[in-house]
């Protein structure tokens, strides 16, 4: 029978066949998706370990017990828990013992966002407050209270990390803090902060400063190419560019100006990092642009491009040269299976696969070919990889692979395999070999639970009876009737 762990969301349950007596409860404590069985076992509980789990302040039984605790606190581990904030009860906890706070951890913490009482607390303890760590909070620019304090203790700031901040461009506090303080700004991280593009001002202050701009940095930054502003302030200083971050620039394909300069440019693309570039392939310009300059192709690059799977024309590029393929690159390239091209490239071609490589390729279990070309060549199977290939269970072959060979699979790799619990074959595999399992690796490994969806239907009937109780009210009836008199009138 399967262990049930009621939560929030519904129900997890332990699935079927795991002996809850040989996992390791240690490894259980950190396991995000094991939180609601520890509150079940409450014995088990390791307090430093739980401190640690991202999904405490999500559960209010098992804060409830480590507060039952409080001389088994890992205080900076739980400084550090990213759900810290998320929970009224463990707010309290810190607002009582600032002096067990480690405030470098707490500073740095995102969930900060969640809490006004942890945010007031900071701002009541500015000598504490770990400054550097605050200034590389990604959410400082949206928490109004922190950034009046950066503007009242500007002398604490860090500002190299501030400028890099991903948060700073949601803030004009912060922005008019940096425009007033520009001997202060670091222009290289300032340059590369995608954010910038969230601020007219920050924009403006780069437009204004070319020679302050760090153009390495500006032509690498992924939101280039959604700011028309930056586009044209790089399309109008072309020598300043640097075309080896520009051609390997993600957001490319935001904008038609970036794309006709590359095209514009062909002797200067960088066309290693063009071929590498996994938004190229979705820009039908730059694709051509590569189709007319066959002899700039760096054809390893390509074959390791993770989108190349997608995009038909560079596919029959690829098999129409198929003498210039690096084969073991396109060996552990992602995208292999999803092209039926490329699959029977390799079929035809099992002596340049890179086995290692190819059995460790997370598109694997995607093509039934590619299952079938492993079957076949069970002397280049590397079980070590296979083992924990993260696409076992989508197929059934590769399933059955594993089940007729136990003695070959690496039972440590295969207990920490996130597919394994998705497939019923691969969990019987395991339990009919106790003594190969690695239970410190299995406990640690997240889909060894499963949703169990006949509770949730269960909890979501037990919500809806509730909502109508309180929709159907004899005050909210009155209400409705009321408005509906009321648009009655106004209609005639």
């Amino acid at each position: 029978m399967a262990t049930k762990i009621n939560t929030p969301f519904g129900f997890w349950q332990l699935r079927q066949g795991i002996d809850v007596n040989k996992l390791e409860w240690k490894e259980l404590n950190r396991n995000t998706a094991a939180i609601h069985l520890l509150k079940s076992n409450p014995e088990h509980v390791e307090i430093g370990e739980l401190c640690d789990n991202p999904l405490l302040g999500n559960n209010p039984e098992l804060v409830a017990l480590l507060m039952a605790h409080p001389d088994c606190i890992d205080w900076k581990r739980l400084s550090d828990n990213n759900s810290l904030g998320n929970n009224s009860n463990l707010v309290t906890l810190f607002v009582a013992h600032p002096d067990l706070i480690d405030w470098k951890d707490l500073s740095w913490n995102p969930s900060l966002n969640n809490s006004p009482k942890l945010v007031e607390l900071l701002v009541a303890h500015p000598n504490l407050i770990g400054w550097h760590e605050l200034s590389t909070n990604e959410l400082l620019g949206n928490i109004p209270e922190l950034v009046t304090l950066f503007v009242t203790h500007s002398d604490c700031i860090d500002w190299k990390e501030l400028c890099c901040n991903p948060s700073l461009g949601n803030s004009s506090k912060l922005v008019a803090l940096l425009v007033e303080n520009p001997n202060h700004i670091n222009w290289e991280w300032l340059c590369w902060n995608d954010s910038i593009i969230n601020s007219p001002e920050l924009v403006l202050l780069l437009v204004t400063n070319p020679n302050r701009i760090s153009w390495e940095k500006l032509s690498e930054n992924p939101s280039l190419g959604k700011s028309s502003e930056l586009v044209a302030l790089l399309v109008e200083n072309p020598d300043h560019i640097n075309w080896e971050k520009l051609s390997e620039n993600p957001s490319l394909g935001n904008s038609p100006k970036l794309v006709t300069l590359l095209v514009a440019n062909p002797n200067r693309i960088d066309w290693r990092m063009l071929c590498w570039n996994p938004s190229f392939s979705n820009i039908p310009k730059l694709v051509a642009l590569l189709m007319a300059y066959p002899d700039r192709i760096e054809w390893k690059w390509l074959c390791w491009n993770p989108s190349l799977g997608t995009n038909s024309q560079l596919v029959t590029l690829l098999v129409t040269n198929s003498n210039r393929i690096d084969y073991e690159k396109l060996s552990e390239n992602p995208s292999l299976g999803n092209s039926f091209e490329l699959v029977s490239l390799f079929v035809a071609h099992p002596d340049r696969i890179n086995w290692y490589s190819f059995n460790a390729n997370p598109s694997l279990g995607k093509s039934s070919e590619l299952v079938a070309l492993l079957v076949k060549n069970p002397d280049h199977i590397n079980w070590e990889k296979l083992s924990e290939n993260p696409s076992l269970s989508n197929n059934p072959e590769l399933v059955k692979l594993l089940v007729t060979h136990p003695n070959r699979i690496d039972w440590k790799r295969f207990c920490w395999n996130p597919s394994l619990g998705k497939s019923s074959e691969l969990l019987a595999l395991l339990m009919t070999h106790p003594e190969n399992i690695d239970w410190k690796r299995l406990s640690g490994n997240k889909s060894i639970f499963s949703y169990d969806y006949v509770a949730i239907k269960k909890r979501g009937a037990i919500f809806r009876e509730a909502i109508a109780a309180h929709e159907y009210r004899p005050s909210n009836i009155l209400s409705l009737v009321e408005s509906w008199k009321e648009n009655e009138t106004s209609t005639m």
